[in-house]
């Protein structure tokens, strides 16, 4: 639906309705009540492994340009990766595919020379996309491009099954990782918060619901239970949800004056002669003009973040 001063790569554009421009060939286009074509003034030949150049630009910058390469052919695809047809005018989606199946899968793309299509269509980015070969030719300027290797349904299963494995390997190794390193939890049942152990940060972690930092939090505990449960804030919340029910965290440290509750443990490794904690902020000494709780240590302690 792009155009570069009337040029695009896919020799036109499609205008109508809604959606319209979001068809990618003439034919497409055409099928769609209410679309029509609007072909695209010529591109300049690419030059050797280069892309083609709107014509003004071409113009301006290489008046001589060298004429276009012929295209790669296909039997230097075969280096096991997804790949496109070789041209300046390939699939470009297609190097980042890394799944063999996948790439097998996507029109224009091959794994080493094969397709489930059988082929894949050439000629320009209004080509790649379509991935039947009856279809192909009637495309102007596209042609299609017989595979150059058989399937090996074998083959790609176990690969496929590879990196499955690998892929679960990577995920569980990165949550172990997690584990190891976080000081945020959930309640530590099949049901908990799973995202508790990426949080890094103590106050953000007491306050994420079904979370604590060594057992304490800033709702004064957390709902356990099925499904759903550590997402309810409050005991009223958690007991009135059938199976739900609620675990009471440890007590928080009291708030200095004008400074957020700290959690006990904290507080006591850090300073353990501390004054005693200041008399709780007065809510009428809120008054300073930014967004706060209630001033107690078991305020809203998202208030001070709005």
């Amino acid at each position: 639906g792009c155009n570069y001063h009337g040029q695009d790569s896919f020799g036109g554009w499609c205008t109508g309705p809604a959606g319209c421009f979001e068809l990618p060939g003439l034919l497409m286009c055409g099928a769609m009540p209410g679309c029509s074509w609007e072909a695209a003034a010529p591109l300049a030949p690419a030059g050797a492994g280069q892309p083609a150049v709107p014509l003004a630009d071409s113009i301006a910058a290489s008046p001589a340009s060298p004429p276009a390469a012929p295209p790669v052919a296909p039997a230097s695809l075969s280096d096991g990766t997804c790949q496109g047809d070789g041209t300046p005018f390939g699939n470009p989606n297609c190097r980042f595919n890394p799944s063999e199946s996948g790439c097998a899968w996507s029109p224009g793309c091959n794994w080493d020379g094969a397709s489930h299509f059988g082929g894949w269509c050439s000629g320009s980015l209004n080509c790649v996309y379509t991935g039947q070969p009856n279809i192909c030719p009637a495309m102007a300027g596209c042609h299609w491009v017989p595979a150059t290797r058989p399937l090996n349904m074998t083959a790609e299963e176990e690969a496929d099954a590879s990196g499955a494995v690998q892929s679960w390997t990577a995920a569980n190794d990165a949550n172990a990782r997690a584990l190891a390193a976080a000081t945020c939890f959930g309640d530590g049942s099949a049901t908990q918060n799973v995202m508790c152990m990426y949080i890094p940060d103590p106050n953000m972690c007491m306050s994420t619901m079904g979370c604590n930092y060594h057992g304490q939090d800033s709702f004064g505990g957390w709902c356990t239970g099925p499904a759903g449960c550590f997402e309810l804030p409050g005991l009223l919340m958690c007991g009135a949800m059938p199976g739900c029910s609620w675990e009471a965290a440890a007590p928080l440290a009291p708030a200095g004056a004008g400074q957020p509750a700290v959690p006990l443990a904290d507080s006591i490794a850090a300073s353990p002669a501390s004054p005693p904690a200041a008399p709780p902020v007065a809510p009428a000494s809120l008054s300073d003009g930014t967004c706060q709780g209630d001033g107690t240590p078991f305020g809203n302690p998202n208030c001070r973040f709005n």
